[in-house]
């Protein structure tokens, strides 16, 4: 529990210091086998972190392996507001920055 509760400060701080990051890994505390394993782990793994799982994971076999997490709905609204006030709160802008939303 707590090199989970580690693994997440390290992951939110990861994700703020990254501009525009809207995805961080989580470790999952094993290795993931193939695709399949990682359709079962990751998805569970995101969820305890409130967030839904991207599709995506990587293993490092000395390190272990990460589920990549979308991120949360707060943080893409922020994103897209910050986008918005950037590009002017045009037609265009608003094209442009819903990419913030999915």
């Amino acid at each position: 529990m707590k090199n989970n509760t580690i693994l997440s400060f390290v992951g939110l701080f990861l994700l703020c210091m990254v501009p525009g990051a809207l995805a961080v890994d989580f470790y999952t505390g094993r290795i993931i086998i193939d695709h399949e394993d990682a359709k079962k782990l990751c998805p569970k793994i995101c969820e305890s972190h409130g967030r839904g799982w991207s599709g995506n994971w990587a293993t490092n076999y000395s390190y272990g392996s990460v589920c990549g997490c979308r991120g949360t709905e707060a943080e893409k609204r922020a994103e897209h507001q910050k986008c918005l006030e950037k590009e002017g709160h045009s037609m265009m802008a608003a094209i442009s920055c819903q990419k913030y939303l999915k």
